[in-house]
Formats: structure tokens, sequence, C-alpha cells
């Protein structure tokens, strides 16, 4: 099927989105493999989670060069992990960086256009997304993840129908967060860019 390397900082909503994944590829009776590596992430350090969806899975880390898509909460994170795209592979990126302490501490942000670019020279399909009208309209950033789920539906970035996806949020996100996650799923993030 395919691998799914999702990358971004902590408290961006990684983890949600690797599990709502991995449960869409359950459902189809996919053999899924996951893992997960946080690091700093309670500091806006990187977080990566892989999933790993086919006929049988024997590890669950993807190797550099073999991600067939990656989502990415965060440009530069995600220039950081374009070796672990295939040749071809495919790239849905939020435009909003955080910036990292050290650039908060020197006042000096990082060229977030620059990590755009590279990842607009990659050579598969790759769009960005804009999360701004998705946090004004529903007034946080918490819900920023699922929309990127269903950004990638539509931009077909992943291989599950929309059921499939549906299904999964149901499933598992909180009851008290449930509406507002499925509002925030069929509303998406606004693509601006596009190489393909």
């Amino acid at each position: 099927m395919a691998d799914y390397l999702i990358i971004g900082v902590g408290g961006q909503g990684i983890v949600l989105s690797s599990r709502l994944l991995a449960q869409a590829a359950i459902a189809r009776d996919l053999d899924v493999r996951t893992a997960e590596t946080i690091g700093m992430s309670q500091r806006g350090g990187q977080v990566t989670s892989h999933v790993r969806c086919a006929a049988k899975v024997y590890s669950p880390m993807i190797s550099r060069g073999q991600a067939d898509v990656l989502l990415a909460f965060e440009p530069a994170e995600a220039a950081r992990s374009l070796p672990f795209v295939k040749p071809g592979g495919s790239i849905l990126c939020l435009t909003d960086p955080v910036w990292p302490v050290t650039s908060s501490l020197k006042g000096k942000p990082y060229d977030f256009e620059a990590c755009l670019r590279a990842l607009l020279a990659h050579n598969g399909r790759v769009a960005l997304a804009d999360p701004t009208p998705l946090s004004e309209k529903f007034g946080s950033r918490r819900f920023i993840n699922v929309a990127l789920l269903g950004t990638a539906l539509r931009e077909g970035f992943v291989e599950f129908s929309e059921e499939d996806l549906l299904n999964a949020i149901r499933l598992l996100v909180k009851p008290q967060f449930l509406e507002t996650n499925l509002a925030a799923f069929a509303e998406g993030v606004t693509v601006t860019r596009k190489n393909y």
C-alpha cells in the first residue's frame, strides 16, 4: 500500500494523525506497523511518526529514500526530512512555521521560504497548505492535524476512503472533541501552491 512519514514538532498532533492512518489501514485488513520518534517534543522539538501499511510489513521504520508520502506540519522539519522521501514520492506541507527556541531567543527566524522552495523542487507531487483560515474559523490550531488528513484525502495523498478515515476519527477521538474534529476534517486546510 504505502509508507507514510508524518513530521512536525511537539504539540501539533502528529501522534494522533499517525494513529488515524493506522486505524484506517487496519480497517482494510492491512498489516500495519508504526513507530514514533518523539525526542524533545514538549519543548517544541521534532516529532516523527512512521506508518507502514501493506499486505505484510516486517519493520515499522521507513528507511531513507523509501517514504511514499510525507505529511508535514512544519516547513523546516519537512525540509530536514526530504532525504526520506522516495524519488517521485508525495509531499503535503503546512506553510506556517513554528520558530524554534533558538530563533526566538536570538530574534532571528529561520528562512522558511527557502524550506518551501526546497520542497517544491522535489521531483514528486508537492502541495503546500495554509492552516491560517482554518485556525481562524475554529479559533484554535488544535484541529489542524485532522484537517490536514482531510486535505490529504482530497488531494489524493492517501489511499484510504473518506469513510475509512471518518470511522478512524469516530473511534479514536475523544467524544468531547469529536464533532469539531469531524468538521475540521471536512473543511481541510487551504492548498496554496502545487507543483503537479
